[in-house]
């Protein structure tokens, strides 16, 4: 990796003042600073169901998840929530309607996660290239080996349909959950 300021390559060292090794640059001390990416997820409802897509594209080609994907520069959350909801499932969503369902953080992945719900606009949803099934599924209609991300869904699905279906959507507390194989010391 090469320096964006003067172009040398870059090494490993801890900055002054920082507390761990990053990518530096020797010539002209420009820090390289890699920040998680952030994630969207659509989660929409109807009476005591939830909108789902069975992925078309890696990773988890052939399973089932929410619509969303990554916040690309310049967007907002809500904004990229409906961008992705969209190029998914042809859905149209006001960002308006969104409310903060949940926030996940995966550290080795180096991803933050954050689902947005709304009620579903309309039946007009269709699979598209990025995914080869549309459904809305009640919380026993697909089966748990079946999900995408699965230890991320499972842990927070139930608490997810509760609140659906005793019309709690967003009465109290965003989800938040931390993901990590191993521990990691403080």
């Amino acid at each position: 990796m090469f320096c964006p300021k003067c172009g040398l390559e870059l090494s490993t060292s801890v900055p002054e003042g920082e507390d761990r090794p990053r990518s530096t640059c020797r010539s002209c001390g420009y820090v390289h600073y890699e920040n998680p990416s952030v994630l969207v997820s659509c989660i929409l409802f109807q009476e005591d169901r939830l909108l789902w897509i069975k992925r078309a594209t890696e990773p988890y080609s052939g399973r089932w998840a929410f619509p969303g994907g990554f916040v690309e520069r310049g967007e907002t959350v809500e904004e990229a929530t409906c961008r992705e909801l969209y190029e998914e499932t042809g859905l149209i969503l006001k960002p308006d309607l969104l409310i903060l369902n949940g926030v996940s953080s995966v550290p080795e992945m180096n991803q933050i996660y954050l689902s947005l719900i709304a009620p579903l606009p309309s039946m007009n949803f269709r699979a598209t290239r990025e995914c080869t099934e549309v459904k809305l599924a009640k919380e026993t209609d697909i089966p748990k080996e079946e999900y995408a991300y699965p230890p991320i869904v499972e842990s927070w699905l139930h608490v997810l349909y509760e609140r659906v279906r005793q019309g709690q959507v967003g009465k109290g507390p965003a989800i938040m959950r931390s993901y990590r194989s191993r521990q990691v010391s403080p």
